[in-house]
Formats: C-alpha cells, structure tokens, sequence
C-alpha cells in the first residue's frame, strides 16, 4: 500500500512523532511524505528510504510567550487565497503518485486534494484531543476553529496522545524504552519568548546544574534521558517524553494557546509535573527545585485515561486495521488512470 503522508511542520515535535510513524509504515509499505522544506531536513535522515515532496506550511508568529493572531492571519492569508490552484496541483500530483491512502498530521492542504482523487483520509494528530476537551472560553474557540481549518473531513481520525487519546504518544527511538537514574542536572528547554522569563531565573541558582537548550554542546535525547527534571513549555511532544522517562516537569504554556493550557492541566492531573506562569517564573522555580525529591506527588487522577508508554507499533496496526476493515466504505472509486 502506499501512503501519503503530510505534516504542517509547525515545530519539532510534529516531526518527531510523524518520523516515528513514518519509519514504522516504510517497513511493510511505500511512504511518500509531504512537508514544508524546513521540516525535510529533521525528517530526512530518520526515513532515508522515503521520498518527499515540498508543501507551503502555516506558520505562527509568536509576541514574546504567546501567538499573535493577527500577524499570524496576515502571514497566511495569501497562502490560503492561493489554495484553490495548490489543491488542484496536488489532486494531479496524488494521482501520478498512485496514492492509496493520505495521512494527515494537522496539515490540511494534501487532506483537501485526496477527496476528487477519491483518495480516503486519515486524521492523525494529537490536536484533535481539543475537541474532546470543550469549554466556554475564547481560547478553546479558537483553538476549536483552527482545526475546522487544519484537520479537514476524513474517513477517520486517530488522536494520539498521553492523556484521554485513541493511543498514547509516538516516541523517537533513542527515548523510547530508555530508562536512567536521575543525574545531577535539571534540562531546560528554553525557546525563543520563555527564554527571557527563564534564563535570568535559573542563573540565581548557582548550587543547580542547569542543562540549557537549545544547545550545541549536548545531546538533547540523551541529556533528556540523564536529567533530574525538566524545565519547558507545555508542548506535548517534549511533555510526553519526558513523562515516559519519569521525568518532573514545570511547563510554562504559551499564552492564547489552549492546546498547551490543557497539556499543562493534565500533567497536573498526572503528578508528574506543575503548571508555571512567566510573571511568578521564580517562585515556580523554586518551589519546582524544592519538590523534585517527591514526584509523583500523587497518583493519577483517576478520571483520566494516561498513557505513557511508545504507541508507533500500535499506531500502524490502528491504521492498518482502519483500512482493511472498512475499505470499501472509506473509498469512493478513483478515476481511471490511463
């Protein structure tokens, strides 16, 4: 079978799960992958036997710990007045590829074009656990439109996720099934807009290794693997790894961003980890220092269904058994090739 598989790019964690699911379909079936050029780069060297075609992403532009809506609307809007064409190009590139399946990693161009290829898709993302979590807030609004706009109507739709998902989280290999002693240090993940509320904090604390990234001097995978805890946003990727390393964790969510909101609740709700706010990041510093001897600080809340373990193996054969026990209703016949 041959799957084409699409990814926005939005961040490392996309790729990282994507590659993980990538490299598992390649070994029983043909993958060809679309992304933005960016993400090729981190893909390529995990899936060396995959081909892949470039896809316009649908960036986000960040004012300090938060996305700015506006710019980011004024950055894609001539993207999406161009789609009409684009969807067109990649309905006759799906075609020529004689794509059997699209799976799609919240990017909605190439899940608009399978459908007058005839082509069934699937949805494949953990952001689709937003609709499973609704609430009366401005956030969750636009985080609910959002993916009406990213995630289009599909045969199916598979959440991925280390909380209430279909399956838990896809895991890169050199984390999944690793298992250290605590070292001496604590990692901080401190990207562009938390850096400036966490760097001048963890710099007070002299007595405490601190493992800064990004970084060229150190493995990240392996520095994740060896740390005391871990200092990040509340991105789910990062959250879930470290989470099945039984790592602690203090994440500080992005502002305006209702995914990461609901990431940092259900860490909370696990024990393994605190909520932060950039205006306290001291306070929340400390009191993370001080309680690291203690995770988990209590059980997992039982109303709440985790999984911490590395779904890849599970994913495919969710997927696999999608497509074969309901073929026929998922797909509309294709047109005749000549």
């Amino acid at each position: 079978m041959h799957f084409a598989v699409s990814l926005n790019g939005e961040g490392a964690g996309h790729a990282t799960r994507m590659t993980a699911l990538c490299r598992e379909l390649a070994a029983q079936h043909r993958v060809t992958i679309w992304c933005p050029s960016h993400t090729v780069g981190l893909m390529r060297p995990g899936l060396p036997g995959c081909r892949f075609h470039e896809l316009p992403g649908l960036p986000t532009v960040y004012r300090g710990n938060g996305v700015n809506m506006l710019a980011t609307f004024r950055l894609n809007v001539g993207i999406l007045l161009w789609a009409g064409r684009l969807l067109r190009d990649l309905a006759r590139e799906l075609e020529r590829e004689e794509a059997d399946v699209v799976i799609s990693d919240y990017e909605p161009f190439l899940g608009w074009a399978a459908r007058p290829a005839g082509i069934p898709v699937i949805l494949f993302s953990h952001q689709g656990v937003i609709d499973r979590h609704p609430e009366m807030s401005r956030d969750w609004l636009i985080a609910w439109l959002v993916n009406r706009v990213m995630m289009p109507p599909a045969a199916a739709r598979i959440v991925s996720s280390f909380y209430n998902g279909d399956i838990g989280t896809l895991l890169r290999p050199e984390i999944a099934g690793r298992r250290e002693p605590p070292g001496d240090f604590v990692l901080v993940y401190a990207r562009e807009g938390l850096s400036a509320y966490i760097l001048p904090v963890v710099s007070r604390y002299p007595g405490t290794a601190f493992r800064v990234f990004p970084s060229d001097r150190h493995d990240f995978a392996q520095s994740l693997a060896a740390c005391r805890g871990v200092i990040a946003p509340a991105g789910h990727q990062l959250t879930s790894e470290a989470l099945h390393l039984c790592k602690p964790l203090l994440v500080f969510p992005q502002d305006r961003q209702y995914e990461q909101t609901l990431n940092a609740r259900m860490l909370e709700r696990s024990g393994w980890g605190m909520c932060g706010r950039p205006a306290r990041a001291e306070q929340d510093v400390r009191r993370f220092l001080q309680m690291l001897p203690l995770f988990p600080i209590h059980e997992p809340d039982a109303g709440v269904t985790f999984r911490f373990d590395d779904s890849t193996v599970e994913a495919v054969r969710l997927i696999e058994r999608l497509l074969g026990c309901a073929a026929v209703r998922m797909r509309t016949p294709k047109p005749r090739r000549e």
